[in-house]
């Protein structure tokens, strides 16, 4: 019984540590999804691989947390392989819309960006660091979370709107601290990791109408390991 009891433990554990890959497979002409097209990647000398639904949709998992090369193929298309896809423990990539041709119109091969969200709560978007830091827009922050999750925008004034919301509906947070105005002069270089809700915001954050912008600073310790990095 003991014995059981702790090969479940184990087994849990494990498994919170995987993440997934979503999205969905279209024509790039007329935008139709493509259902039944092969998705799969390898890890390990071993290939896991799924299919798209009626509606191109597919999930891909369960996924160690590295970075992978997906493979995209539909009879009649030229196959696609998208390259540096990341996963995170207990996260969803999600791809959104992957178009496949049948011509050469589109790369063979594509390098996407990484954007991050919890499997337990699918309305929040999470960019870390490492994600951001070669972004050429870093050196303008807001400007750049506005472009880091579908709905979300910055306006003239810098501050953030949700899907069409009026300014002022859309929050923002700092190391907890609630902001009245906009970033001011937060340098890229010291967010350490940004959470976007765009919809189902948690009660704690108050009665609000549009989004939540959470944004965490970089402590000494991780100035201190990033220094070490470079030394090594």
């Amino acid at each position: 019984m003991l014995l059981s009891i702790a090969l479940l433990a184990m087994f849990n554990a494990n498994a919170q540590n995987y993440g997934e890959i979503h999205g969905r497979i279209i024509d790039s002409k007329t935008e139709e999804p493509l259902p039944f097209a092969n998705v799969w990647t390898q890890y390990g000398g071993q290939t896991i691989g799924t299919v798209t639904d009626e509606v191109g949709r597919f999930k891909l998992k369960p996924l160690q947390p590295s970075v992978y090369n997906i493979n995209v193929s539909y009879l009649g298309y030229q196959p696609r392989i998208l390259s540096q896809v990341h996963v995170h423990s207990n996260r969803i990539n999600p791809l959104g819309d992957i178009q496949l041709s049948t011509d050469n119109e589109l790369t063979g091969v594509e390098i996407v960006g990484h954007k991050m969200i919890n499997k337990d709560d699918p309305n929040v978007y999470v960019i870390k660091a490492d994600q951001i830091k070669t972004n050429a827009m870093l050196r303008s922050p807001a400007q750049l979370i506005g472009t880091l999750a579908p709905g979300l925008i910055t306006n003239e004034s810098g501050q953030f709107i949700v899907r069409g919301s009026r300014p002022g509906t859309t929050s923002t947070f700092i190391d907890g601290v609630k902001l009245s105005a906009g970033l001011g002069n937060l340098p890229g270089t010291a967010i350490k990791s940004i959470s976007i809700y765009t919809g189902g915001i948690p009660a704690k954050y108050g009665d609000i109408t549009g989004g939540v912008v959470i944004i965490e600073t970089k402590s000494y310790f991780d100035y201190y390991n990033e220094n070490l990095a470079r030394q090594r």
